[in-house]
Formats: C-alpha cells, structure tokens, sequence
C-alpha cells in the first residue's frame, strides 16, 4: 500500500491550494513557506490558522517575530478576519517574541542570543499550545531569530529542534521564512528548507512592468500534490485564492452541466444557436475593431436583465459614461438597469492594475454582485499588459471561478478583421470556450460588410453558414446567408457564379 494513503492533511481555506496539495498542509507536520517581501507569507500563514478556528474547530497559536500582535490584527482586518475576536474567545493565543522597534543596530546584537534562545522560544510556544490546546501554529518569521553571522548547521539544527518539538506537541504548522530573489535559492541563508519536510515557495515575479504572484508546492515528502507553479490572487475581504493550472485545464475542458439554455439577447442569434447559449457555459466572441462585439455583448446583457439575471460587465476600454452613450444609441439603457441594480459595470483601465490585481478586483465584484451572466470586454486588453503565461494564468483562473459559480459568460477578442488570425490569445480561447462567434469584414463587389459564424456550440446543432451581420440603432441583426462567395474566414475571396457554386459543391459529396 502507498505511503501516501497514510498521510492525513489539513484544509488551509486557501481555494485552489487545497486541491493541488490534494488536501491540505500535511496533518502534524511543519510546513515552510518561504518567499520575497510581499509575497503573502504572512496571509497564507493567517489564512490557516483563521479556517482551522472557523471550520474545523481547531485552536490556534501565532508566533510573531517581527510584528507586534496590533500589528497582524490590525493587517488582517482587511480580509474579515477579527483575531482580537478570536483571542477574547480562547481560540486564538498570540506568542509574542518581537522585539521592540527603536532597538539599534548594535544593542540588536547582544540581544538576539537571550531573546531568541530555541529552548525558551519552544517553551512558549508548548506552554500556549496547552493553554488552549491548539492544533494549528504559526511561526512568523523565523528569520529574525539568526544573526548576521550565525553558521548554516546552527540555522539548520535550530530550525529541526522546532519543528520535533512542535511534531511532538501533535500540532500542524506553518514556519514562513524570507528569500531574496525569486528564482534564486529558497531560503536566504539556504538551509533552512532542508529542515521541514514540506516546503511552500510563495513568488511576486515582475515582469512587463507587472508583478506576477504564483505558489509552487516545491516539496511534500510522502503525499501527493501538483508540480510546478501555478497563479494565486489576493481577495479583498476572502484572502488567497489560487489557480492551478492543470487541474483547471481538466475542469475547463468538461462539458457544460446545465442542458438548459438562455438567450443570447437576439432572437436571431438564438435562432443560430438552435435556441440560445447553455447556461454556464463561456462564449468566445472574436472579430477586429468596430465589428460589433460589444455590442452582441451589451445585447447579451440586456436580455439577461429582461429574463430577470443580474449582469456583470467588465470593460477595459471605455469609460462607464461611454458605456451608457455608446448601448444607449442601441436602444440599450444601461444605466438605468445599473440603478436598478440589475446590473454592475465593472469599468477600470487595463494598466491602472497587475493582472493578479485585475483578476482579485473581478473576483470581488461577482462575489459582491453575484451576476447570472458576465461579460468581459476584452480579454486584448489583458493581453497587451501581460506574458503570454500572464494571459494564460488570468483566463484560466478566471473561467474557472466563472465555471464553480454556474455563470453565463462572454469573452470578447480582437483579431485580425478579414481572417482567422491563430495568436496566443485566440488559440487559448478557442480551446476553453464552450461556444465561438466569429465576425468578419467581407468585402462584396466594392462594399464592407459584416459576417458572423458559430464556429463552434459543445453539446449542440447549430448553424454553419456564414450571415450578413449588421447594426443599427435597435442593435444587432443576422440576415442571409452569404452565397456565390467562398474565402470569407481565409480572407482570400473569390466570387461564384450560382451554378459554378452548385456544380462545386455537388462534386465534394459525389463518390
């Protein structure tokens, strides 16, 4: 039998942590979570120690080397998380061991060995483990204990001395440590990992004028968990939440649930889709500049509000006074739906945030809101500020928590206007989304036109042909077919006579 089957673990509340760790912090031992200044060491720590309190009943003891206990409290504030609460109540005991702020440098030195001698600080810490007999310890950050010039094996020894000791008290644990690059060594000295036999790399990576927040599960000795890094945001109000990757890949990728279907917002869409989008399911509209996607989008929002479900839009692009201008002119008030609070307009300029900013602030939005239908318009707009894997990161993260919540969605995309254009943005769109819209400029015996195809519905008929698509000041509207035209998606246009088009397309089913 596998050893892994016999490793019990502990849920931290982080969503997305605790599925790629396949379960939790391995239930009484220490984990090691190291990362650069910012990287949300102390939050994740926190975040433990407040849903053992809530949800599993377990007491808590927090270890602070740095901040004063009013300090963490007051941090922590901003995610709902009332610690003085939980102290007034027993559930949570402070073991404070920071030394006071206006110490100088020199007296620094005489005082770290007295202060932070292992034997005293485990008798602390065992002694308010009884107390309130606590499950769940934090120790933050265990850097400050060591001097400027203590050797490698004291660190190491001094590290393996609390965590046996906190092994012994039967408690599980979380030790944050500090790191000075972010893909360098784990931990600042660079031994400190090889003391735990669970290490946590938390990661703030700056890259296109962004940061990147990811989490790598780098080690967890005997039980399974997800290799490599994956994306995490920071929730105002709810913590960390984190995406991984190729678990999300593996969600994404199954079949919508619901076999019910909504409107898109137009009866003749609707009519293409053999009756509407499913619900829950993502679309993915693509077309170049001007081409009439937003608004599709905005009509996919108005109906939404006209069968009773709260819309969520997401813009990057325009302003909301523009908004209201712009859907006004279609006969679409959204402003007064957004006063009536059937709808949210979620309007913010793509560089103003990181994207791990962006997705955090969405998040907070459909927790707030809670919508029956999403729109974001457009995902270019993220593509310009960000990697590729930035990209990648913020759509899966995003589909995902949109795929937990049952939630309709429509995903907006520039391409290239005249033919299908295969970038990174909508290679990974194509591949996620339940349904493809495509519109495209066609030029017609010396006139501009639109056309619109449902490249692709899961789960459903629908129609293959490519329509005249046209806007006016009642909104979108779907005619005929194109027909005598071949190469609208390749862009290359050849004009046919009827029965030269007949004649070819008889021979392509004639054996």
């Amino acid at each position: 039998m596998n050893e892994t089957q016999y490793i019990e673990k502990e849920e931290t509340g982080i969503v997305g942590f605790d599925t790629a760790s396949d379960g939790g912090l391995p239930k009484g031992r220490m984990t090691i979570v190291a990362g650069t200044a910012g990287s949300a060491k102390t939050i994740f720590a926190t975040q433990f120690l407040v849903h053992g309190i809530l949800k599993k009943e377990s007491n808590a003891v927090f270890v602070t080397f740095e901040e004063t206990p009013e300090e963490i409290c007051r941090d922590m504030a901003g995610f709902n998380w009332d610690l003085r609460k939980f102290e007034e109540e027993g559930r949570l005991k402070f073991v404070d061991i920071s030394l006071p702020h206006d110490v100088e440098i020199e007296q620094w030195k005489s005082i770290i060995p007295v202060c932070y001698e292992v034997r005293n600080i485990i008798g602390k810490i065992e002694n308010a483990v009884q107390k309130i007999n606590a499950k769940r310890v934090v120790i933050d950050s265990i850097g400050t204990m060591f001097g400027d010039n203590v050797d490698r094996a004291t660190i190491r020894s001094k590290i393996f001395r609390i965590s046996s000791s906190l092994r012994k008290m039967g408690v599980t644990s979380v030790m944050t440590i500090e790191r000075s690059e972010e893909y360098g060594p784990v931990s600042r000295y660079g031994v400190e990992e090889f003391a735990a036999e669970n290490v946590v790399v938390l990661r703030n990576v700056f890259e296109e004028k962004r940061r990147r927040r990811t989490m790598e599960i780098l080690k967890f000795r005997g039980t399974n968990h997800l290799r490599g890094e994956f994306p995490f945001a920071i929730i105002s109000g709810k913590g960390i939440m984190a995406f991984p990757i190729t678990y999300l890949q593996k969600v994404i990728s199954k079949p919508q649930l619901s076999q019910n279907k909504v409107t898109s917002g137009s009866k003749e869409l609707d009519a293409m889709c053999n009756g509407g989008f499913f619900k829950d399911s993502i679309i993915f509209v693509s077309g170049g500049p001007g081409c009439g996607k937003t608004v599709l989008s905005t009509q996919f929002i108005a109906g939404g509000v006209a069968s009773g479900e709260k819309g969520l839009l997401v813009t990057f692009d325009e302003n909301k006074e523009a908004i209201y201008r712009n859907a006004l002119a279609r006969n679409i008030n959204l402003k007064a739906m957004e006063e009536k609070g059937n709808l949210f307009i979620h309007s913010v300029y793509p560089e103003s945030l990181g994207v791990d900013e962006h997705l955090s602030e969405i998040i907070s939005s459909i927790e707030t809101f809670k919508p029956e239908r999403i729109v974001i318009d457009s995902l270019s707009a993220i593509e310009r500020i960000t990697s590729p894997k930035g990209l990648e990161e913020f759509i899966m993260g995003i589909t995902y928590y949109i795929k937990q919540k049952g939630i309709t969605a429509i995903y907006t995309a520039n391409s290239n206007p005249i033919s299908i254009s295969c970038g990174p943005l909508e290679s990974l769109g194509f591949a996620i989304a339940d349904a493809i819209i495509l519109i495209k400029y066609v030029e017609v015996f010396g006139e501009l036109h639109r056309g619109i195809i449902i490249m692709k519905m899961r789960s459903s008929a629908h129609d293959k042909e490519i329509r005249e698509f046209t806007i006016d000041d009642k909104g979108i509207h779907i005619g005929r077919a194109f027909r005598n035209i071949s190469g609208v998606l390749s862009g290359t246009l050849v004009h046919k006579s009827s029965a030269e088009h007949e004649s070819r397309i008889d021979k392509l089913f004639t054996e």
